[in-house]
């Protein structure tokens, strides 16, 4: 309930569950992390970067625990040191948090293979996963020269993996968690990148976030906001008039939009 009312942004009544799941399971990093998003939102710093750390301790090695869920700590306690002038601190926290956004997309991409081979759609999958061996390289497929690597698997691709209607529309489901499992993990990372003023790679990381999840909360206001820091004002025109659609009262999104626009 406490996650479901955070991404509500009920964020009063999320931290009601979150304090009575931390006090059922004071063992468990999770209400820590809730908490402390929902402080981050409400720009209270202080009490945000209480709870980060919290959860860090008591995710101790369980870094993979909900796939590899504390790298959000990582990214807003980065976050919070570089505001607040402790600026060393926040490059080690920002660098685990790349460390862990390698290892999510490392999961996502052998997840994506097993998924498409499943389906009969190896040669996306192919384009996602290095070759590392002679081996491999002489056993991998020719890929087709419009390969799409972000394309969603066709029906025609189901089709032919025979698959029964349960097993079609698990596989559906397995594809969306995948594409938002990566989606998540590029925007979280061009989000790191964007506030240590890397705003060209994380331009470019925001592109990949979309290719494979259009529907993450902010992304294209962040893509647009970082494509106009990195002076590709047509990329930055684009990503604003979306956001623009999502949100029309935000002045900051209409002022950047049309002095892109000049």
């Amino acid at each position: 309930m406490g996650f479901l009312e955070s991404g509500e942004r009920n964020y009063a009544v999320s931290d009601r569950y979150l304090k009575i799941a931390a006090e059922v399971n004071p063992d468990g990093p999770e209400p820590w992390l809730y908490m402390g998003l929902n402080a981050y939102s409400r720009g209270e710093m202080e009490r945000a970067e209480e709870c980060f750390r919290k959860t860090i301790v008591l995710t101790g090695n369980d870094e993979s625990r909900a796939n590899y869920q504390i790298r959000r700590a990582y990214v807003d306690l980065g976050r919070i040191l570089a505001g607040s002038e402790r600026q060393k601190e926040s490059e080690i926290y920002f660098a685990k948090a790349r460390d862990l956004q390698n290892k999510v997309m490392e999961k996502g991409q052998q997840g994506v293979t097993e998924m498409m081979t499943l389906a009969g759609a190896a040669g996306s999958a192919a384009a996602l996963v290095p070759l590392s061996t002679e081996s491999e390289k002489k056993a991998a497929p020719l890929l087709p020269a419009n390969t799409d690597p972000f394309a969603r698997i066709d029906a025609s691709a189901l089709a032919h993996a025979n698959l029964t209607a349960k097993e079609r529309t698990a596989a559906e489901s397995q594809e969306n968690h995948l594409r938002s499992v990566l989606g998540l993990s590029f925007n979280d990372l061009a989000t790191s990148e964007a506030v240590t003023g890397q705003f060209l790679a994380a331009l470019g990381h925001y592109q990949e976030a979309e290719r494979w999840d259009a529907k993450i909360p902010g992304l294209a206001k962040n893509l647009g906001h970082s494509a106009f820091r990195a002076n590709n004002f047509p990329e930055a025109i684009r990503g604003l008039s979306r956001a623009m659609e999502e949100s029309s009262a935000d002045a900051p999104v209409r002022e950047s939009r049309g002095v892109s626009e000049i």
